[in-house]
């Protein structure tokens, strides 16, 4: 039984730290966060479209909309060094994002799961754009 237990606790070491090296991840809402606050080259990507952005966003997001033809083009252009957060509404169009930045060489991505639902739900800051009169 002890030999069991040391084992498992090997495996599961192992297993961890192989977790941690895995530079694209799918991220809870307070791991997100978290990341964001300790990682110095952090980009946020909202692949949302220009109007959902407007009902709100995280802080720092800038606007890549996935759905534009140009996205590839667009994510080929951004620097493969820095750590890039990703978002959409509910996790399916980040995904699209996600697949699109790993061709183009990207490879320190966290996916929000949930998307921004999640991260409003979980209580998370979110900001919006004044209008202006």
């Amino acid at each position: 039984m002890k030999r069991f237990i040391t084992s498992t606790a090997i495996i599961l070491c192992a297993l961890f730290t192989a977790c941690q090296d895995k530079p694209t991840e799918i991220v809870s809402p307070d791991t997100f966060e978290a990341l964001l606050i300790t990682t110095s080259n952090a980009v946020i990507v909202d692949v949302r479209t220009e109007e959902e952005m407007k009902e709100g966003y995280i802080e720092g997001a800038i606007l890549a909309d996935v759905k534009q033809e140009d996205f590839a083009k667009i994510v080929s252009g951004w620097d493969p060094a820095k750590t890039y957060f990703i978002y959409c509404r509910t996790g399916k169009r980040s995904r699209k994002a996600y697949a699109a930045m790993e061709k183009a060489g990207i490879e320190h991505i966290y996916e929000l799961k949930g998307g921004f639902k999640a991260w409003k739900e979980a209580g998370k800051p979110v900001y919006q754009e004044e209008e202006s009169n």
